[in-house]
């Protein structure tokens, strides 16, 4: 791989979490050394977070 193919590479992977951050869906996600970036889930989260938002909309 090059630098370069390597660069846009991640370009584009940040232009992805971005938008997902930006509209609510990444709850977070982190890096360890080694281990790469890792995402989670949480079943129920985001009904939750729509019901709060309903509320503070009302």
């Amino acid at each position: 791989m090059t630098d370069e193919f390597a660069l846009k590479e991640i370009e584009a992977a940040r232009t992805v979490l971005q938008q997902h951050y930006d509209a609510g869906f990444l709850l977070g996600f982190w890096h360890e050394q080694y281990d790469g970036f890792q995402y989670r889930y949480a079943e129920g989260e985001y009904a939750r977070r729509a019901e709060i938002e309903a509320e503070d909309a009302a």
